[in-house]
């Protein structure tokens, strides 16, 4: 097999099989002897990650507000784990003023509840990321796909050093956001992050309403703390992502360093692999799969043996399309699936036709499995 002849897309393609029968096929009974299968596999995913490299470089962070303990017994839905190889979550958290909690309060997003047998998501009106200080509103050009990279230029919206940055990403959009201390927020579509200008109590403080991946700059003597309805999330300078809106509440993945995770009640510190999860009855922790995590960081939507339902969830979300199962066995239909969220919806649907297993078609702004 010669690799540099190969597209991304190609590669992709090979691997999706390979997986297939390295895990036994749709069962996803492992087949530990063949090692000759996953030696192939591993070739792909490392030709994969040079070319991506090659492409598109990245990078990631964020920076915000303060909070003090209004955080009760909440529970927020949140990420689902997932399956094999080394990841880390870590959490950390830090109590601020009761003053700062009126800085950093985000409004709800509005939600559209799926109405008919089948419907996984609700398609949203379409609009566009923004960028608002309360006073003035910044719409940043529209990047590759529907993906956007943010500077500090596109939010020096005023003179104020202390006014609130807030970032609102609709469904159908992503942004990658440079914030004032040089880290890198990856904010997932259907999400918002605020932000000050500078420190507040001493710490680069956010505030998270979905789900953003972090890459936190080193700074010991401020330490970055994240925000969440119910959590918080502090640390020194590390890689982790949070997602409010998981099943089972809040999650914190630790990719790399460590976190300290904290709630009105309880207090945990995470190791690079694990995940823990913030509910009502505490936080639980467990070890996890990064690689759906650093995938997206890295522009590529990675489904590693889940089901259909969640798969079509996640990519209805990202480009703002409603998604009907007509076939309602298909959802629990579990699989592989890799592809560049920026390649286009129409080569998302011909790769996942292309499996065999299940047939998508788009209608308008409808994704439906028959």
């Amino acid at each position: 097999m010669d690799n540099n002849r190969l597209t991304i897309e190609e590669i992709e393609l090979q691997a999706l099989e390979l997986m297939e029968q390295r895990d036994g096929g749709p069962q996803g009974t492992v087949d530990a002897d063949n090692e000759q299968l996953h030696e192939s596999f591993q070739q792909l995913c490392d030709c994969r990650t040079v070319l991506r490299k090659q492409q598109q470089p990245i990078d990631v962070e964020a920076c915000l507000q303060t909070f003090h303990d209004r955080m009760a017994t909440e529970t927020d839905p949140d990420k689902h784990p997932r399956r094999h190889r080394t990841v880390a979550f870590a959490a950390a958290a830090l109590m601020a003023a009761a003053a700062v909690l009126a800085f950093v309060f985000l409004p709800n997003r509005p939600s559209a509840p799926a109405t008919a047998p089948g419907t996984v998501f609700v398609a949203q009106k379409q609009e566009p990321v923004t960028v608002t200080d309360g006073e003035t509103t910044n719409v940043p050009r529209q990047g590759k796909g529907n993906r956007i990279v943010l500077s500090p230029e596109d939010y020096a919206l005023t003179n104020a050093e202390t006014s609130r940055i807030v970032l609102t990403v609709p469904y159908g959009r992503s942004a990658d956001i440079t914030l004032p201390d040089g880290s890198i927020a990856y904010v997932h579509t259907g999400s918002q992050l605020t932000f000050a200008q500078q420190t507040i109590n001493g710490a680069r403080v956010v505030k998270l309403k979905g789900e953003a991946y972090f890459k936190v700059t080193h700074d010991p003597a401020h330490p970055f703390i994240v925000i969440t309805d119910d959590t918080q999330t502090k640390v020194l300078g590390t890689e982790f992502d949070i997602n409010t809106e998981g099943k089972h509440g809040t999650s914190v993945t630790l990719i790399t360093g460590s976190v300290e995770i904290s709630n009105a009640n309880h207090r945990q510190r995470i190791i690079p692999g694990q995940q823990a999860t913030v509910s009502s009855e505490g936080i639980s922790t467990q070890e996890v799969d990064v690689e759906p995590y650093t995938n997206w960081r890295d522009g590529y939507l990675y489904f590693d043996n889940m089901d259909l339902k969640e798969i079509l969830e996640a990519i209805g979300k990202n480009y703002n399309l409603t998604v009907i199962f007509n076939n309602q066995q298909a959802m629990h239909y579990k699989t592989h699936f890799i592809a560049e969220r920026n390649a286009g919806i129409r080569n998302l649907l011909d790769m996942i036709n292309r499996m065999g297993k299940v047939k998508v078609r788009q209608d308008g702004n409808q994704l439906i499995v028959d």
